[in-house]
C-alpha cells in the first residue's frame, strides 16, 4: 500500500522568517525597554504568569494584562512564543491553499487581541499582505496591551504598512462594525469560564453564535489554542457546533464526520507537538533563565469556512512518530475515525500535520491497543530523515528528544526519552606518527611507587 503526500502542515521557518523573529527582540528593546532591577526580576514574573496561565483558567483575572509585571511577562516571553506558533501554522495553510490570506480590501477581525499577536504574525510570514490594503479591528479589554502591540508592529514594519487598524475595547462578545472576512480568536477562548460536563455544548453553542454574528456570509473562521487536553476538548464541541451552524471543516480535519480526537476521558485530542527550529537565540536564553526550556511547543486550532466544503478521502497525521513492533507508527485522522499510520522504520514516517491521500488494503486492520485503523505506507518508497532526529536550533542546541511507543499520559505520541549521546571519537594520531598500541596478551605496567611506605609501628614520642 502507499500513501501520497500532500502537504506539510508546519513547514521550518525560512531564513527570512527566522531574521525576523530574531529582530522583534530589537523592537521589544526599544518600545519596551528593561534596565537594572526590572532585568533581572523578569524570570520571576514568567515563572509566576506561566503557573496562572496552566492553572485551571477559571480563576484568572480578565485584567491581568493591566498588571505591570504580568504585562512585562506576556511581551518579553509569551508574545514571541505566541508569534513563533502562529507563523508556522499561518506558512503550512498558506501553502496548502486555503485561503488564509485576506485578499485586497478584506476585513480582519482580531477577538481577544492582547499586543496585536495575530497581525503581527500575519505580516512577519506572509510577506504577500505587507502591500494589500487591509482593515483589521483588534479587540480586547485592556486597550494598552494593544497600543503595545501597535508599536511594535509599526516599529517591525516602518513605513511599508498600508493596513488601516482600528482598536476597540470590548470582551470577546463585542460587535464589530462591519462583517470579518477573516476572524481570529488567538489564545483567548481558553481564557473564559468553561463550565464542567454537560454545560460545555451549551456554551460552545453561544460562543460559536457571537463568533458568527461577526462573519461574512462567505467568511472564514480561525480558533487557535494551546495544545493542551483541556484546550483539545473546548475545540472539539466548538467544531460539533460550527457544524450544526453550516460552517465547513478546512483544517486539520480532513472531514466533517464525528471527531474521533475529543479529548474526553481517555480518549487522545487534536494537537500537534513542533520541534523548535529557528527560534532567536535571545528567546531561548530568556527561556532557560525562567527555568522554562523547550525542546519542542505545541498548538490546537480549527479552521472553518461558512463556503467551502472538505475533501474527501484525506488523512490528516497528528501525532509524533513512535516505534511499534513491526516497525514506527503515527496516529492520524480520516472520515473514517482514527488511524495508525505504519511505515517500515522510524526514518520512513512523516511529519506531525502531514496531510495523506490514502490507498487503504483490500482488508483493514484494527490497531488491537487504540482500536485504530491501520494505515501501512509503502515500504519501498524513498526514505525521509528520520522526524525526530536531533536537529540543530538558531541557538547551537539540539532537540535531542525522542518518542516512546504507546500513548502515554499526555495523549498520543506523548512521552519521551532522552536520545543517547553519541560517541567520542577516537584521538587522531599526530601526522608523521603511527599509533602504537599494547602488544596483545600484554599488560601495560604500571610505574614503581617512589614514595616510603609506611610503618605500622607508633613513633615513640621524644623526651624533653
Amino acid at each position: 500500500m502507499s500513501a501520497k503526500r500532500l502537504s506539510t502542515l508546519f513547514p521550518k521557518p525560512n531564513e527570512t522568517v527566522t531574521a525576523h523573529l530574531a529582530v522583534f527582540g530589537r523592537a521589544l528593546d526599544k518600545i519596551h525597554p528593561l534596565k537594572g532591577r526590572h532585568l533581572e526580576t523578569l524570570p520571576y514574573g514568567i515563572r509566576d504568569l506561566s503557573r496562572m496561565l496552566t492553572d485551571e483558567r477559571g480563576e484568572i483575572n480578565n485584567d491581568y494584562m493591566g498588571n505591570p509585571g504580568s504585562r512585562t511577562a506576556y511581551l518579553r516571553y509569551f508574545l514571541p512564543w505566541n508569534l513563533y506558533r502562529l507563523v508556522r501554522l499561518f506558512q503550512g495553510l498558506d501553502r496548502d491553499g486555503l485561503g488564509i490570506a485576506p485578499a485586497e480590501g478584506a476585513t480582519v477581525a482580531d477577538l481577544g487581541s492582547g499586543p496585536l499577536t495575530v497581525p503581527l504574525a500575519l505580516w512577519i510570514a506572509l510577506p504577500e499582505l505587507r502591500t494589500r490594503r487591509l482593515r483589521l479591528v483588534c479587540v480586547d479589554r485592556t486597550p494598552g496591551i494593544m497600543r503595545d502591540g501597535l508599536a511594535l508592529l509599526r516599529e517591525m514594519a516602518g513605513e511599508e504598512l498600508p493596513w488601516k487598524i482600528d482598536l476597540v475595547k470590548g470582551p470577546m462578545h463585542t460587535e464589530i462594525h462591519g462583517r470579518a472576512d477573516l476572524l481570529v480568536a488567538a489564545n483567548a477562548l481558553n481564557e473564559l469560564h468553561w463550565g464542567p460536563g454537560g454545560s460545555l455544548p451549551t456554551q460552545a453553542e453561544r460562543v460559536t453564535s457571537i463568533l458568527r454574528k461577526n462573519m461574512a456570509d462567505d467568511g472564514k473562521l480561525l480558533i487557535i489554542e494551546p495544545g493542551t487536553r483541556r484546550s483539545g476538548t473546548i475545540l472539539s464541541h466548538l467544531r460539533r457546533e460550527c457544524l450544526d451552524q453550516g460552517f465547513a471543516p478546512l483544517s486539520p480535519c480532513p472531514h466533517a464526520e464525528e471527531c474521533p480526537m475529543p479529548g474526553t476521558g481517555s480518549k487522545p485530542w487534536c494537537h500537534f507537538r513542533l520541534p523548535v527550529t529557528g527560534v532567536p537565540r535571545w528567546l531561548q536564553a530568556l527561556s532557560n533563565r525562567a527555568g522554562l526550556p523547550k525542546n519542542d511547543t505545541s498548538i490546537s486550532f480549527l479552521f472553518m469556512s461558512r463556503a467551502a466544503a472538505p475533501q474527501s478521502d484525506r488523512v490528516r497525521a497528528v501525532s509524533n512518530i513512535f516505534p511499534i513492533p513491526d516497525g514506527a507508527g503515527q496516529y492520524g485522522c480520516c472520515e473514517r475515525g482514527l488511524v495508525l499510520i505504519q511505515a517500515p522504520n522510524l526514518s520512513r514516517g512523516g511529519w506531525p500535520g502531514d496531510l495523506l491521500v490514502p490507498q487503504w488494503p483490500e482488508h483493514v486492520d484494527n490497531d488491537p491497543k487504540s482500536g485504530a485503523l491501520i494505515l501501512p505506507l509503502d515500504p519501498e518508497r524513498k526514505p525521509r530523515p528520520a522526524p525526530r532526529a536531533a536537529e540543530p536550533d538558531e541557538s547551537g542546541g539540539k532537540s535531542a528528544r525522542t518518542p516512546r511507543s504507546g500513548t502515554g499520559k499526555g495523549g498520543i505520541g506523548e512521552r519521551y526519552e532522552r536520545a543517547p549521546k553519541p560517541a567520542s571519537p577516537r584521538r587522531k594520531p599526530r601526522e608523521g606518527k603511527e599509533e602504537r598500541s599494547a602488544p596483545a596478551g600484554k599488560r601495560r605496567q604500571e610505574a614503581p611507587d617512589k614514595r616510603k611506605p609506611s610503618s605500622d609501628k607508633r613513633r615513640k614520642p621524644k623526651k624533653p
